[in-house]
């Protein structure tokens, strides 16, 4: 039996059977199951193959019997990256700022790999690649008529928190932005917390994205602390603090747009679903001067 820390989330066994690889919390207090974690099948205590990543896997899969693959979360991005079972020789293949991968399948002989993945301008559809590639290629078009639609500009933003944390969170600027004019803003706060916006394709539903955008706002998606795409160190920040220094991240955020001559400070809207339904209940009440 292996002694798993806390949350577990996918396994897989290497082709011989004699390893498992695993997605784990790194402890009961870690709210999420991003840690790739390694055991041989007759062991008792697992081995974190990246202590101290600031990121998050997604999903993990045996290229070969000492060989891992694995989709990390990177802030708000993803990246496709090799590692050897006793952690050593790590190697990313796809870096950050390629389409935003969320599930992975290998070959048989580990030299080709599928991915659910999407960008700012499609939904999830299929990708390909095979070693030597530089990166993954879409293989699916399941929505065509995107193909004729003008899409606001989308883009990653950083920013500090009053108490200096950096901070990210991803962009929708107006569709027909002019330069020196204030938009109205709507703030979408992710639920979990234990969850994270990508640079990806981020309009569905509950969320107004595009849709918003295509209509004269701003839409901005904080990336609050406590989220996770971080680390396990970053995604502990908000606990024992509910309503504390993680929804003054979100006024920050707020702010940041404001200085940027963006927002209109006075036309400020939130909204958000789970955790974000609290965040957004808690903004408009005990936050409604803003």
């Amino acid at each position: 039996r292996i002694e798993n820390p806390g949350k577990l989330g996918p396994l897989v066994l290497s082709l011989d059977g004699k390893r498992l690889a695993f997605l784990s919390a790194e402890d009961i207090h870690d709210p999420a199951d991003g840690v790739l974690m390694v055991s041989s099948t007759d062991e008792r205590e697992p081995k974190s193959l990246i202590p101290e990543f600031e990121g998050h896997v997604s999903a993990a899969a045996w290229q070969d019997n000492n060989t891992v693959m694995f989709v990390a979360d990177e802030g708000v991005e993803t990246t496709f990256n090799k590692i050897d079972s006793d952690g050593s020789g790590r190697k990313t293949i796809v870096p950050a700022g390629k389409a935003v991968m969320t599930s992975l399948s290998l070959s048989n002989d580990g030299q080709r790999g599928a991915f659910v993945a999407n960008t700012p301008l499609h939904p999830n559809e299929v990708f390909y690649m095979a070693h030597g590639d530089a990166e993954p290629k879409r293989m699916t078009n399941s929505n065509r008529w995107l193909d004729g639609i003008r899409f606001a500009k989308q883009e990653t933003i950083e920013f500090k928190a009053r108490d200096g944390l950096k901070l990210q969170g991803v962009l929708i600027h107006p569709l027909d932005e002019q330069p020196g004019k204030r938009y109205p803003l709507i703030v979408y706060v992710h639920g979990g917390p234990e969850a994270h916006e990508h640079n990806g394709w981020i309009t569905n539903y509950s969320r107004p994205g595009q849709l918003a955008a295509s209509r004269g706002f701003a839409v901005f998606y904080p990336n609050y602390r406590g989220s996770t795409g971080r680390g396990v160190k970053f995604s502990k920040l908000s606990q024992a603090d509910e309503a504390g220094k993680e929804f003054d991240d979100l006024v920050d955020a707020v702010d940041h747009l404001v200085g940027m001559g963006l927002a209109d400070k006075a036309k400020v809207g939130v909204t958000g679903g789970s955790y974000g339904g609290y965040a957004s209940a808690w903004c408009a009440t005990a936050l409604s001067d803003r």
